[in-house]
């Protein structure tokens, strides 16, 4: 949801500052560029807080759940705490089958790295 949100009002700072630049109304323009570096502030605070806060981790497990969307994979491991839920990249999930035993290194739900 956030997400989408965010594409909205990206979008709408694009678009009001394009029809400032047309209608050559500074306020306008200067409006979507404010909207434009607010989300970039909030987007890069986002990103270096879950790049300095949240630990790398080594798990080793099998694969019990595999799910391919468009951009990623949603992948379940059967570890020996629990079961583990997380994202990969697709290059990164792709000769992975279910059954397969693996160590991975994971940072929060998205799987940095597989080993088989």
């Amino acid at each position: 949801m956030l997400q989408k949100l965010t594409g909205i009002a990206v979008l709408a700072g694009l678009v009001i500052s394009v029809t400032g630049s047309i209608l050559e109304d500074e306020n306008l323009r200067l409006s979507g560029i404010i909207i434009l570096l607010v989300i970039a502030t909030l987007a890069g605070y986002r990103f270096l807080k879950f790049s300095v806060l949240t630990p790398t981790s080594n798990i080793s497990g099998t694969c019990i759940g595999l799910k391919r969307l468009p951009t990623y994979f949603e992948l379940s491991f059967r570890t020996s705490t629990g079961v583990y839920n997380g994202q990969a990249g697709l290059k990164i999930g792709n000769d992975l089958k279910i059954g397969d035993r693996v160590e991975l290194v994971v940072k929060g739900p998205v799987i940095l790295e597989i080993r088989k």
